[in-house]
């Protein structure tokens, strides 16, 4: 049953391709998830005093060598995060590249100063412990990006509890049950922190309907889901209509993050209507496409062959090819740019206590590093309403619409530049922090 509720740790769930997404949590989640951590802390023996032989880079060999034992930048790291609280710039750029690459799995045994991996070797199990030793240190000095280390260190952990039996030396078990019970303590301390904050004071603005207004400088470039259905509710709801949709449809649809929730059944929008029966209530001219990329050639065919200027991207995915359409694609970002970047942004930005925000740009091939049009922040989803299903599509809509009435007031959209000096690159959270995260918003009425 543990593992049902907690199957990360598994050598079944780390072998998948992508083992982190949307979870639809059980009561009993963050008691499961302890009670195998305990379990894997008990195989692991008695705790043992760290008695670690460490061979560390000096400041000019890390700023100046042209390629990096892993290992070593991770002894390097570990010191400095054991002894200060803040690292130098130097050492934070390998920091989160270094994270970076462990959050994707794809760190390796070294590699050159452009960060591309020197060697095919994976990294030795026992540096991988102390990297989740030293993000776990890094998060404990709550700086800029805390909540990632804490996420990525988690994964990290789930990893090494899944090949367990290979952990053999006394250094190797002992380093990682460190890592293990510094975990517990920085994941009850994000609990205890997140249960006590203070609600932020922001006021819901419902969209306003307005009289019906065709665009004929507007296309959209729709994969099936919530977020679609939300985002042609929305426009039509407040009286816009886009001139042409490309519906995507995948034959490997993520249904359950694009379905009415079983329970938090509060509705925003109406997830049971296709998207394609709106399209043909409204007179909305669309061409469907059966494809899981919008890099396909087809879709990009489709899209280049069209007279529209701008064009709502709803989608997922790596964007490459569909650039060469020569369209301007809006997106809407679950985040406050450029303060956060990447993947779920907005739990990552409740657990830290900054509020749910929506950000509009212009997108380019580089992950949300756009032209931004508009940042617009919502009040937080309470108990009733499902935060991944419904209020995440449904304030992306809304952001959505304060773009497009521009658009139709203007003929134009206007942007700025990111500061792209501000703000980080998140990567998927993990469960236990997306579990807190909605323990939190439970106690929202």
């Amino acid at each position: 049953m543990e593992t049902e509720v907690y199957p990360w740790d598994t050598k079944e769930k780390q072998q998948e391709r992508k083992p982190y997404g949307f979870v639809d949590f059980p009561e009993d989640f963050l008691d499961c998830y302890r009670h195998k951590r305990s379990k894997a802390i008990q195989i692991l023996g008695l705790k043992a005093p760290l008695a670690l032989q460490l061979q560390p880079y000096d400041q000019a060999q890390f700023e100046l060598l042209g390629v990096f034992d892993a290992a070593k930048v991770i002894d390097t790291l570990y010191l400095a995060t054991s002894k200060r609280i803040d690292l130098t710039p130097t050492e934070l750029k390998h920091f989160w590249r270094v994270l970076k690459k462990a959050d994707l799995r794809k760190l390796k045994a070294s590699y050159d100063g452009e960060f591309i991996n020197a060697a095919p070797e994976d990294l030795d199990l026992q540096s991988r412990a102390l990297l989740s030793l030293t993000l776990l240190n890094y998060s404990a000095k709550r700086n800029q990006g805390y909540l990632q280390a804490l996420s990525t260190s988690l994964k990290l952990n789930d990893a090494l509890i899944a090949g367990i039996d290979l952990l053999r030396s006394p250094l190797e078990r002992t380093t990682f049950s460190h890592a293990l019970r510094t975990e517990a303590r920085e994941v009850s301390r994000l609990e205890k922190e997140v249960l006590s904050m203070d609600l932020p004071n922001v006021s819901a603005q419902e969209i306003k309907p307005s009289s019906l207004h065709r665009i004929s400088n507007l296309g959209m470039l729709l994969q099936e889901g919530n977020r679609a259905k939300a985002y042609l509710q929305a426009l039509v709801l407040a009286g816009f209509y886009p001139n042409y949709v490309c519906l995507l449809r995948d034959s490997n649809f993520n249904a359950s993050i694009n379905q009415a929730p079983t329970h938090r059944r509060t509705l925003l929008f109406d997830p049971n209507v296709p998207e394609e029966t709106t399209l043909k209530e409204k007179g909305i001219p669309y061409q469907i496409i059966t494809s899981d990329s919008c890099n396909s050639p087809e879709v990009v065919n489709a899209i280049r062959a069209r007279d529209e200027k701008y064009f709502v991207f709803s989608g997922k995915g790596i964007l490459n090819e569909i650039f060469g359409a020569g369209k301007k694609l809006i997106h809407v970002h679950p985040g406050k740019l450029p303060e956060y970047r990447g993947s779920t942004c907005h739990f990552y930005s409740v657990l830290a206590g900054d509020g749910w925000h929506c950000s509009a740009f212009i997108m380019n091939p580089k992950i949300d590093e756009g032209d931004l049009i508009l940042t617009k922040k919502f009040p937080l989803p309470g108990k009733n309403i499902d935060d991944a299903r419904i209020y995440d599509p449904y304030a992306r809509s809304k952001t959505l619409v304060d773009v497009i009435r521009q658009l139709s007031e203007r003929g134009s959209i206007q942007t700025t530049r990111q500061n792209l000096s501000e703000g980080l690159m998140y990567y998927t959270i993990h469960p236990v922090l997306g579990f807190i995260r909605r323990k939190f918003l439970d106690t929202i009425e």
